[in-house]
């Protein structure tokens, strides 16, 4: 009748190690799958900064009549439109990665930071244009956005091609097959 039933101290040990074995296994999943959390949520945000700079991109440009790269906003006095990238603490243009600035000519002041400084998270973009003919008198624009992280490297570049439905007879498509790094965009609209 005094027999006790229980555990010795060594099956205690040995169910406590399994034990920390399984959570060990466990945790190591994760913190695997937080990770993948973390690149997928990146990646998302990557594409919503990308997507959101061309659509802006893509309604300025629908309509114009001419787009021309220029290296100065001095450059820009017969523009309706400048959109360019700027350093993100000066808001200066840059030929490197910034933000998206936008203004209309002759209106120096005018010119704002399109999306504020907290939608990037950190991160940057880079424009890239081609002007090609489409269906022979059409002229298009092919916009590239690159999305920069942090530290400066590319993780994300997203294209998209924009008809310009009041093009000028005079705007000549770019023979280079390539993108033009940009970092000042001019785009001038029909005056009527």
């Amino acid at each position: 009748m005094n027999r006790k039933k229980g555990f010795t101290l060594v099956e205690l040990i040995v169910v406590m190690v399994i034990a920390l074995i399984i959570i060990g296994l466990s945790s190591g999943y994760l913190i695997s799958s937080m990770n993948l959390f973390g690149r997928v949520t990146d990646k998302e945000l990557d594409a919503e900064i990308a997507d959101a700079a061309i659509s802006f991109i893509a309604d300025e440009l629908q309509f114009a009549s001419a787009v021309e790269p220029v290296a100065d906003l001095i450059d820009t006095a017969t523009a309706n439109t400048i959109i360019y990238i700027a350093e993100k603490d000066t808001g200066l243009p840059t030929s490197g990665n910034g933000y998206l600035w936008f203004r209309r000519a002759g209106d120096p002041g005018s010119a704002i930071n399109i999306f504020g400084s907290n939608f990037y998270h950190g991160k940057t973009i880079g424009i890239q244009y081609e002007v090609n003919l489409v269906d022979g008198d059409n002229k298009a624009v092919t916009v590239t956005v690159d999305v920069y992280d942090a530290r400066g490297n590319k993780s994300l570049s997203r294209s998209k091609s924009v008809r310009l439905l009041n093009a000028a007879e005079t705007l000549e498509p770019r023979t280079t097959a390539t993108a033009v790094n940009v970092s000042i965009l001019k785009i001038d609209r029909p005056t009527s």
